[in-house]
């Protein structure tokens, strides 16, 4: 099954690719990626990686049983989920994620994955909110206004009433899992009870809120990467121009593709760009400073990681097949 998924990613990706290829000036790009610079790449680089400390805090409080969870493990677990995203298609990363939080916590390994699937509606949530903020001081262009608002409206309606199941699925547990219980089998019991766990830091004012500012300081750091690195490229108004090319880009790599993102990441810069009226080669120089500056620094740190924790790349692929 891994074997096809990864080959439908890869052909995803490499038709995306021959498209950017084809449509843009290789040798312009070429030109503004060589004069980008080496120390502005590394600061970009560390701007990123700073994401890590809230996004490790962010899950620690997410998770069951957290007080007794150390900050740094979960942090290290969170970078060997990203590098397995580098590695294996369909974002294959979040279940070797909560593979590796259950062996290490033991704990159960669908609550952990749970718990990442509403972390990944906060971070569509609050995706959206920045592109609120971001749009009065842009311009976006005119034939593509419309296809930004609709599909803004689209993501807006999935992660908003995703998020308002997880205050449901949480508020309603006391009422739903004793009728769950006498009704439904034992497996889908234990199914719903991993989701009552993953859902439980929701019950929580001070947790959701600190859930939420965590959230907001994770994709302000991201969205600070990629405005610096427009800024180095003598773009005018980075600051917003570079979180709405964030925003762009991450709804656009949830399309299933090849391992790391290839092709949809690319595109996504590249569309982002075109939208706010810029030549499409800044856009791909803006993409291949940014996903070096993500790919490779995660990657390494996630092997090495995997390494020192005595882990098996071969074992997350075995698991992952079952």
């Amino acid at each position: 099954m891994r074997r096809w998924l990864g080959l439908a990613g890869l052909l995803l990706s490499l038709c995306l690719g021959g498209v950017i290829l084809w449509k843009i000036d290789l040798k312009s790009v070429s030109g503004q990626v060589v004069r980008f610079g080496w120390g502005a790449w590394f600061l970009g680089l560390c701007i990123y990686l700073l994401a890590f400390i809230p996004r490790g805090w962010r899950w620690k409080i997410m998770l069951p049983n957290s007080g007794r969870l150390p900050w740094t493990e979960v942090t290290r677990i969170v970078v060997v989920g990203y590098a397995a995203n580098n590695i294996l298609p369909f974002r294959l990363g979040e279940v070797v994620r909560s593979v590796v939080a259950g062996v290490r916590f033991k704990a159960s390994k669908m609550t952990c994955l749970g718990t990442i699937a509403a972390e990944k509606i906060l971070d569509g949530c609050c995706l959206l909110a920045l592109l609120a903020a971001t749009l009065p001081f842009i311009s976006v262009r005119e034939d593509s206004r419309g296809l930004f608002r609709r599909l803004a409206l689209v993501f807006a309606l999935l992660f908003g009433l995703s998020l308002l199941g997880c205050f449901a699925l949480a508020k309603g547990e006391r009422w739903l899992l004793p009728r769950a219980s006498r009704r439904l089998p034992p497996s889908l019991v234990r199914l719903l009870q991993s989701a009552f766990a993953a859902v439980a830091s929701f019950k929580d004012r001070r947790t959701v809120l600190a859930t939420a500012l965590l959230t907001l300081l994770v994709w302000t750091l991201e969205g600070l990467c990629f405005s610096f690195f427009l800024s180095r490229m003598g773009v005018g108004a980075a600051l917003p121009k570079g979180f709405f090319c964030l925003v762009v880009v991450n709804m656009t790599i949830l399309v299933p593709s090849a391992p790391g993102y290839l092709g949809v990441f690319d595109a996504g810069t590249v569309a982002a760009v075109l939208a706010l009226g810029m030549d499409p080669s800044q856009g791909l120089a803006l993409a291949i400073v940014t996903h070096a500056a993500q790919f490779l620094p995660t990657t390494l740190l996630g092997l090495a990681f995997v390494a020192a924790m005595g882990l098996s790349w071969r074992r997350f692929c075995h698991l992952i097949d079952e």
